[in-house]
Formats: C-alpha cells, sequence, structure tokens
C-alpha cells in the first residue's frame, strides 16, 4: 500500500492509496516516519475517521489506527497533522498528453496519482509509462492505450491513429498493439461493425481489454454486450433513445465532419453533436433506458462521463468570457489550443 504525500497548488493535501486496520507498533526503524492526528476520507466507508494516525515504513502504509491508541517508538519521525486530511490518490481516467514534461507535473501538483492516457503517440507514451514505473521518473502511475484505433478517413489525431479498412486489418492491428506495449485497446467513431467485432473478438481471445468511443455504427447494447470495458463521454443517453437505431444507419455521413475540416469552421463538430444529442432526449424512454442500464451492470461496462468536457462543449462561449484564476497555471500555447 503505497503513500504520497502533496502540497498541490490549492491547499495542503495527504494522499494515501489506502487504510487498513489499527494495532500498536513496538518496533522501529530510521526511515520509518507517521502521520499523527490526520482525518481519514476513506471511499470505502461512510463518514470520515478524526484524529488518526498511519505509519509508513519504507514508502509503504504498514498501519493505520486511532491516535490515541497507536505507541509510536522514538525513532519514528512524526509529522502533526492536525487540521488536515488524508484521501486516496486521484485518477483521471480519461486524458491526452498535450505537453507531457508540465502536464506530470500539473497532475502530481493536484493530487492525481494514476491517469489513463486514452489515445497518443507509443514513441512518447510508453516510454515515460515504464520510466514511471520503474522509478526513474517522477509521475503518476500511467495506463495507456497508445494510438487510437479507428476506421478509413478518421477524423482523430493522425500522429496517433491507426486507420483500418477491414476486419482482418482490425485484428492485425489488435495483435500489433499488445506486442507494441498497449496496456488496451482504444476504439474510436469511424469504426464499422465488421472491424469493432473484429477487435471485441481479438481482444477476448488474446485476454486483453478494449475500451473507448462507441462507435456510431454500433449501439450502447452491442457495445457491452460485445464486451467493451468502458464507453466515453457520457453517450449511454442514446441507448435510452428510441431513435438510437436512426441514427445508426445514418452512421456513414461524415458530410459534417469533412466540412469543418474543409473550412476550418470547428463549430460545427460541437453544434452537431448538441443537435443529435437534442434529438436523441427529445425521444428518450426511460423504460428502454433501465433496460439498457441492466444490461451495463450485467456485463460490468463502465461509463466515464467527461462531464467537464460535456459541459464546455454546451456552455464554451460562456465560459471562454468568464475570469478563472487557475488560467494562471495554462500555459499560452495551450490556452491557444482551447479557443473555441
Amino acid at each position: 500500500m503505497r503513500l504520497t504525500i502533496l502540497r498541490p497548488i490549492f491547499g495542503v493535501l495527504v494522499l494515501v492509496t489506502s487504510v487498513i486496520g489499527s494495532g500498536q507498533v513496538t518496533t522501529g526503524q530510521s526511515t520509518d516516519f507517521a502521520i499523527t492526528h490526520v482525518t481519514i476520507i476513506n471511499p470505502g466507508i461512510s463518514g470520515t475517521q478524526k484524529d488518526m494516525t498511519i505509519l509508513i515504513r519504507g514508502g509503504n502504509i504498514v498501519l493505520v489506527g486511532r491516535s490515541n491508541d497507536v505507541k509510536l517508538p522514538s525513532t519514528v519521525m512524526a509529522v502533526d497533522g492536525t487540521g488536515e486530511f488524508a484521501i486516496p490518490g486521484l485518477w483521471d481516467m480519461h486524458t491526452h498528453f498535450r505537453d507531457a514534461t508540465r502536464d506530470l507535473k500539473m497532475y502530481l501538483a493536484n493530487g492525481v496519482l494514476g491517469i489513463r492516457d486514452m489515445g497518443g503517440s507509443a514513441d512518447e507514451v510508453f516510454p515515460i509509462r515504464d520510466a514511471i514505473a520503474a522509478g526513474r521518473q517522477l509521475g503518476p502511475k500511467i495506463v495507456a492505450s497508445g494510438p487510437i484505433v479507428d476506421g478509413p478517413h478518421s477524423w482523430s489525431n493522425p500522429k496517433f491513429t491507426v486507420s483500418v479498412n477491414t476486419a482482418e486489418e482490425a485484428r492485425s492491428t489488435v495483435r500489433a498493439l499488445k506486442k507494441e506495449g498497449s496496456d488496451f485497446i482504444k476504439v474510436y467513431d469511424g469504426l464499422s461493425l465488421d472491424e469493432y467485432d473484429a477487435i471485441a473478438e481479438e481482444t477476448k481471445k488474446l485476454n486483453f481489454t478494449f475500451a473507448g468511443h462507441r462507435p456510431s455504427s454500433v449501439s450502447v447494447r452491442h457495445a457491452s454486450n460485445a464486451g467493451q470495458r468502458t464507453i466515453e463521454h457520457g453517450v449511454a443517453l442514446s441507448g435510452g433513445s428510441t431513435v438510437e437505431e436512426l441514427y445508426i444507419t445514418q452512421a456513414s455521413d461524415q458530410s459534417t465532419f469533412d466540412e469543418a475540416l474543409k473550412t476550418k469552421e470547428f463549430s460545427l463538430i460541437p453544434a452537431k453533436i448538441a443537435k443529435d444529442g437534442t434529438e436523441m432526449l427529445d425521444h428518450f424512454s426511460q423504460q428502454r433506458a433501465d433496460e439498457t442500464y441492466r444490461i451495463l451492470a450485467t456485463n460490468k461496462t463502465f461509463l466515464t462521463p467527461t462531464l467537464v468536457t460535456e459541459h464546455a462543449l454546451t456552455f464554451i462561449d460562456e465560459l471562454n468570457a468568464m475570469p478563472d484564476p487557475r488560467m494562471a497555471y495554462v500555459s499560452p500555447d495551450e490556452l491557444n489550443w482551447w479557443k473555441p
């Protein structure tokens, strides 16, 4: 059980990965240290645990107990945690590197000790992941897909996208990415149903995992039944809509995306997403949604809602006009990339 103590930009925060039972300490080493009188917030239980002591030995949590019950040897360096809180390390479950050197520091500064990189260049992401795992570099634990797998004419970043044209190409891509070091396969919008099913079958054969977007040609229920581990960006709304099948039949129409790329009018893309979402919502069926969610629960299909992204797409103009003190920590290049 690992422990990391950080002092983030906004306040002081002590981060621990988990807590274990209480007891008495009778021996110690000069490398031992403890956090005393701290309040633990443990997501595994309701409420808080006040006035607790956490003993760390060799980077591992070896004991957690009430401060009055834990007897610390004189060799233990004690850090007074009065007024502070201990929580598990945070995870960012959907991210992409823009500036790895900067991003790694910002994750740690804000208490994020693990990230799931959902698409990036294998040459950039995998060496960083491996260096952190080996203790050669400071940063959060990284679980990475490597390149995204999409159909032909992908509008994803070509620097880290593999486009497949057939089911066999999809299978061979799965094998190649697993061999290259991908932790899982990330599927994307433009895959055909045949290509998608080929990826699902190949990952199952290899005892591998696939996750990502739900391609436009695939229903929410089909994705769950095929074994997709996570569905990104909260698209489960379509699984409760009576017009989901209609939109699947129109999946091959990429004219809006083509027009946006051609004219550089990228606002066309969120506008289309908003239009489609409104149409889905107008035909929402609670009964259909309940049936879909039961399927997701049975198959252990998780949703990664990325609510901050959905909020930004909806209110991008208003948000852009509002002052935000956190922008002081964002580079000019990043701010320029964020412009509506």
